[in-house]
């Protein structure tokens, strides 16, 4: 009877041990630079407000450029054709004070963003990372901003864009690393 505890002692610390250790090699390999195939953003909204904000085509023309800049000026873009390609896909989601109830205002709340960002070889994905229903975390005196209703320019809403541009590149210097 004990030595049939023992031996089931020993093959449960086994498996326990077994399953909680992590792989010492990568489960996917990615070049060391990659190639931008397509970049697309969607924006959605609930309500329609009053004031005029940036136009998806517009939110188009500043985030693009954005995370290709900040691809280049961390070396992880290339032209060569035997690099992995990224193909990101972005879901912006604006949202006013007030939104989601029956008196919604025309000042800008925080978002909720979410992106896909696809590493392929060829025509192969070799990985996926998927985020949804992000929000964009302010500081103090930004949440005031928010919660006075004082954020009503198209020029506010280039913050939020700027952090999903950060939040983009992170996760593909993230990628590199872990696959590295």
């Amino acid at each position: 009877m004990k030595r049939a505890l023992g031996i089931l002692f020993a093959i449960s610390t086994l498996i326990i041990t077994g399953c909680g250790s992590t792989p010492s090699a990568p489960i996917f390999k990615t070049t060391n630079q990659f190639k931008i195939d397509n970049i697309h953003f969607k924006l959605s909204q609930l309500v329609t407000p009053e004031i005029e904000y940036h136009t998806e085509e517009e939110m188009k023309k500043i985030i693009i450029p954005q995370i290709e800049d900040r691809l280049q000026r961390a070396n992880l873009l290339t032209n060569d054709e035997s690099a992995n390609n990224l193909f990101i896909f972005l879901d912006y989601q604006r949202r006013f004070v007030g939104d989601a109830s029956p008196f919604p205002s025309d000042s800008l709340s925080t978002p909720f963003f979410g992106y896909t960002i696809e590493i392929r070889e060829g025509n192969k994905v070799i990985s996926t990372i998927s985020r949804n229903r992000l929000i964009y975390k302010a500081g103090f005196t930004f949440n005031l901003k928010i919660v006075s209703g004082s954020l009503r320019e198209k020029s506010d809403e280039l913050t939020f864009l700027n952090a999903l541009a950060d939040k983009i590149i992170d996760e593909i210097k993230n990628i590199r690393l872990q696959s590295n």
